[in-house]
């Protein structure tokens, strides 16, 4: 049987160590319960390939590289074994406010493993990113995939164009243009009126006003009889008729003396 020289498990023993001290053990004291978790929180075994709450630490390392510390309100967030619940609600911290000297909050699941879930909790992971403001997929990022949002946009109105900013269309889906009317005048104020409008009438002086009649009621105006030209009649004969009467009689009486 063929054994290992003294030489060769030297050199394996010195990489063990160079591994082991490539794990940055003092990084378990940086989010919660890492120590329970201890270096199987970061690598698969001592020294070892990343988990996949490493890389997230790895990837969030203030400062970046092998001496920066765990930026945990940035990883609490994720969700590192896609099982819809966050590193913090595994860890016992959801809202990430946990900072190293704390006492560790209650263990509630290994957020490396998609099989072991906190109990009592709904997931903050909802799948698929929505446009809402919230980083639904806990992915570290908010309302990505939306081309536009938050770019200026216009819509055309009428004859005119309004100028507006993209926002999150309801119901998370897209982005709509938010554009402010363009020549809407502001509320309260009247209207000026277009160079077709009739002009409006005031009321005549000697027209009663509404509630001084009563409903239904009819203005009865009296009728003038026109006036009687000279005097008034006597008998209903007219002066001038009796004249002419007169006249005639006084000349059949001269006739009659004459003859």
């Amino acid at each position: 049987m063929r054994t290992s020289s003294p030489a060769a498990l030297a050199v394996l023993a010195l990489t063990f160590v160079a591994t082991d001290a490539a794990a940055h053990p003092f990084r378990v004291s940086q989010y919660p319960n890492g120590t329970t978790l201890n270096c199987d929180g970061c690598h698969i075994f001592p020294g070892g390939p990343r988990t996949l709450l490493g890389a997230q630490i790895e990837a969030r390392l203030v400062p970046p590289g092998s001496s920066g510390n765990v930026d945990w309100p940035a990883v609490a967030g994720l969700d590192a074994d896609g099982d819809g619940f966050s590193n913090g609600q595994e860890l016992g911290d959801p809202a990430g406010t946990w900072r190293p000297g704390d006492p560790p909050p209650p263990f509630q699941s290994n957020p490396n493993e998609p099989l072991e879930q906190p109990n009592g909790l709904e997931p903050a992971c909802v799948g698929d990113e929505l446009c809402d403001g919230a980083d639904d997929d806990c992915d570290g990022l908010v309302d990505e995939g939306f081309a536009g949002l938050g770019q200026p946009c216009e819509v055309a109105q009428g004859g005119c164009v309004a100028q507006g900013v993209n926002a999150c269309a309801e119901g998370g889906q897209g982005v709509a243009c938010e554009a402010e009317g363009c020549g809407a005048e502001p509320e309260g104020e009247p209207s000026e009126p277009e160079p077709g409008d009739p002009e409006p009438s005031d009321p005549d002086p000697g027209d009663p006003e509404p509630d001084e009649l009563e409903p239904d009621a009819v203005v009865l105006r009296p009728e003038v009889a026109p006036a009687d030209e000279g005097c008034a009649a006597v008998g209903g004969r007219s002066p001038v008729s009796g004249g002419v009467l007169l006249l005639v009689f006084g000349l059949i009486a001269l006739r009659r003396r004459a003859s």
